[in-house]
Order: structure tokens, then C-alpha cells, then sequence
């Protein structure tokens, strides 16, 4: 990730935003403004970038390939290796912290928002053996709850 801004930064597209800013409502009206990534570095102590894959541009610079050739670039992905479940691993566990969502620059976006949003989160889910990822709209509930909206198919 971080080479990846820097690469966009050393082209010219990323903005630094430097001085402290709200994660209410500030962050955000300064992310619409500004095409292309945002990284502010004092979200009330923490960095975050937004707009980071805002256009095809930066999406193409993701994968290395012209703008013409994301669809290409995506369909030729294959898995690297097999896949092997396990029954645990150290990511799996909780190490002397509580989690905290509230610890993060996670952010309220519009006056009518319920609370503080992630806006483009990926949920990793599995049903009836079926396993799927896909982006949602996350609602913090709590330090430790957030909330989807999952609709069929």
C-alpha cells in the first residue's frame, strides 16, 4: 500500500493534507473537493487516504497495465497456488487489545448519516459452504459491531 501511494505521489496524484481535520463531516467535504487520492496525516491523530482507487487511472497504475487493459488484467487473474483451509492461525487471534472501531479514522460522511461509515469495506462471508467477498456501505455500531446491508443476489 504504501508503495503504491508513493508511486502515485511521485506522479503527481496524490494531495497530503498535513493539518489536523475532523473525521465528521471535514475529511470528507475535503476528499470531494480534490480529484484524486487524499492523504491526510492527522485525522484526529491517525493518517487515511481516501479516493485511492477514485478513477480507472488510478486502478490501471494499481495493476500496472493501461487503462484499456483493466478488464483484460482482471480476467486473466488466477489463483496463486492452492488453497488449503485451517482450523486456526495466529491472524485468527486476539492479542492483549480489545477492538476498537472507534480507534480508527473511520468517518461520517453526511449530515444524515446515522453514524460513522466505511464506505467501501470488504466482507468475506460464507453460506451453506459458499464463500464470497463483496464491497458494502459499513455503519459502526459499536466499538466492536458494524452493521451491512446485504441484499440478494
Amino acid at each position: 500500500m504504501r508503495e503504491f501511494i508513493e508511486q502515485l505521489r511521485s506522479n503527481g496524484k496524490v494531495t497530503d493534507i498535513r493539518h489536523g481535520v475532523s473525521r465528521e463531516f471535514e475529511a470528507p467535504r475535503i476528499a470531494k473537493k480534490i480529484q484524486g487520492p487524499v492523504l491526510f496525516h492527522d485525522i484526529e491523530g491517525k493518517k487515511a487516504i481516501m479516493n485511492l482507487l477514485g478513477t480507472r487511472d488510478e486502478l490501471a497504475a494499481m495493476f500496472g497495465v493501461p487503462r484499456d487493459k483493466i478488464i483484460q488484467k482482471l480476467s486473466e487473474v488466477q489463483p496463486d497456488g492452492e488453497v488449503v483451509v485451517v482450523p486456526g492461525s495466529p491472524t485468527m487471534e486476539i492479542v492483549d487489545e480489545e477492538v476498537d472501531l472507534y480507534s480508527l479514522p473511520i468517518m461520517k460522511h453526511f449530515a444524515k448519516d446515522g453514524g460513522l461509515y466505511i464506505t467501501a469495506g470488504i466482507v468475506v462471508s460464507e453460506y451453506e459452504g459458499t464463500m464470497n467477498a463483496s464491497i458494502h456501505r459499513l455503519m459502526v455500531l459499536g466499538k466492536d459491531k458494524l452493521a451491512a446491508r446485504l441484499v440478494p443476489p
